[in-house]
């Protein structure tokens, strides 16, 4: 098992998600705080930052609301992106850079609380790593 798989069976395994629980687009509405750890040392092994999200999903493009620090100091801001819910908690999609590398989130969920996002995602430059949503 590698460790890409290894986080997706932890987050499945201790996530706080109940199996019926209904969730909505709207769900995703506002500004979360993101924790994220990466699997490339270039970037320092983690970040920190904000997303907004809008009702429909869509991403509040501005750097003061959308943007991922990393450990020595650098800020990475989005130009693009949107977020998908299904019924079961499960949001999925993308979020691009203003230096054209796209986040995919694959294998989040959304607790009871509706106030975390655990996750794992991985990028087009090659790189992937856990992602945390929290408000």
């Amino acid at each position: 098992m590698n460790f890409k798989h290894l986080i997706i069976a932890l987050l499945i395994t201790f996530s706080p998600v109940a199996a019926n629980a209904a969730c909505a687009l709207s769900n995703l509405a506002g500004t979360w705080s993101v924790y994220s750890g990466s699997t490339n040392t270039q970037f320092g092994g983690y970040g920190y930052g904000k997303l907004t999200f809008n009702t429909t999903g869509a991403l509040t493009v501005s750097s003061a609301v959308s943007f991922l620090e990393l450990k020595g100091g650098t800020k990475i801001t989005f130009k693009s992106g949107s977020i998908k819910m299904l019924s079961n908690c499960i949001p999925f999609g993308t979020l691009t850079t203003t230096n054209n590398i796209t986040f995919n989130f694959t294998n989040a969920r959304l607790n009871n609380s509706k106030n975390t996002i655990l996750g794992v995602y991985d990028r087009t430059d090659g790189d992937y790593g856990m992602i945390n949503l929290i408000r």
